[in-house]
């Protein structure tokens, strides 16, 4: 082979490809265009059932076809079949591509400053958004029925049950503020104590049944006049608790006074009772003398008959009675009204 100057042809093909040999599917008959896609075609590694994604560490691609063996395995993000990214960076880099969803995960090991990896994080997106409670926030109003107590968190709405009230329950479990509004506009806060304790009330209005003084003649919405007038329990519960009789009370040209309550003072008298009006009587007695006013009572002595002079006469002063007079101080007329609740 020497003789005919073949040596080096023979070398050559001893180390050439054959023709029919094939790189990633392409025929070597001449220059091939490598692109990603041949590079990735078929590349991506199976993961078996039960594999524990933490031995994971070789830099590459892996896939889990199948959720039972999710499942069945360890250290997933989740019990989902996926895709696995294993990187190198300083240590070891995994991202973990949940199937037919947006949700990736990414963890990362260093071996050198750490126990072992660190958690996964989800990673979110336009279609995978964080949650309320995943960035420290309250989440969107909740329907409730009752007013929500003290095992609740959060902005509620609520239905008929609970007067349609708007407002939130903040703190934490079981030792709780609370705030809300009804829907006749009365705010209301309270604080639920863990102890079972409640405090507070509405904010700076008048309790239902407490009669309001408003001055103009015409009745605003959301509230009924106190003359004498019935009102649907039913429909207003809250003044029926003020008032079950269902009637409220004939305030028109009245005076309001303060229930005795076992002081003495006005006894007998029952809340919501009326009362005629009465003024004191008195008399009020004496008689001139010796050109000087003497105290007491006294009565006619004679006459002098020489001059005509009265020597005494009767002094005695009544007051009129209540049937007879109105007696009364100085005041400034109101329409007296209730909140309609």
């Amino acid at each position: 082979m020497a003789n005919l100057g073949l040596t080096e042809t023979v070398s050559l093909a001893n180390n050439a490809v054959p023709g029919n040999r094939k790189i990633n599917g392409k025929v070597l008959s001449g220059d091939i265009d490598i692109t990603s896609q041949d590079i990735f075609n078929g590349q991506a590694i199976s993961i078996p059932g039960k594999a524990d994604l933490n031995d994971y560490q070789t830099p590459g691609l892996y896939y889990q076809g199948l959720n039972i063996q999710a499942t069945a395995g360890k250290n997933y993000p989740e019990a989902s079949a996926g895709s696995l990214v294993v990187l190198q960076a300083a240590g070891t880099i995994q991202r973990y591509f949940v199937y037919n969803s947006s949700r990736i995960y990414t963890r990362a090991l260093y071996p050198w400053s750490g126990p072992g990896w660190t958690p996964w994080a989800l990673e979110y997106n336009t279609q995978n958004k964080p949650t309320a409670g995943d960035v420290g926030a309250f989440p969107a109003a909740v329907s409730v029925n009752n007013i929500p107590g003290r095992s609740f968190i959060g902005p509620f709405s609520g239905e008929g049950n609970a007067r349609w009230a708007k407002g939130i329950n903040i703190g934490q479990l079981s030792d709780v503020g609370q705030i809300y509004i009804t829907a006749d506009g009365v705010l209301h806060a309270y604080f639920l104590n863990s102890n079972g304790d409640v405090a507070g009330g509405e904010i700076g209005g008048y309790p239902v049944g407490a009669p309001i003084p408003w001055p103009l003649p015409n009745v605003p919405a959301g509230y009924l006049a106190c003359n004498g007038q019935s009102f649907n329990k039913s429909q207003y519960s809250r003044l029926a608790a003020a008032y079950p009789s269902g009637v409220l009370p004939d305030l028109r040209g009245e005076f309001i006074r303060g229930w005795d309550n076992n002081r003495g003072s006005d006894p007998g008298r029952a809340a919501l009772s009326s009362q005629t009006g009465q003024a004191p009587v008195s008399a009020i007695a004496g008689y001139w003398d010796n050109e000087n006013w003497r105290n007491g009572k006294h009565r006619e002595t004679g006459f002098l008959a020489a001059t005509g002079t009265n020597k005494g006469d009767w002094h005695n002063i009544i007051q009129e009675y209540e049937n007879q007079r109105e007696t009364r101080p100085r005041n400034i007329a109101f329409n007296y009204i209730v909140r309609a609740a």
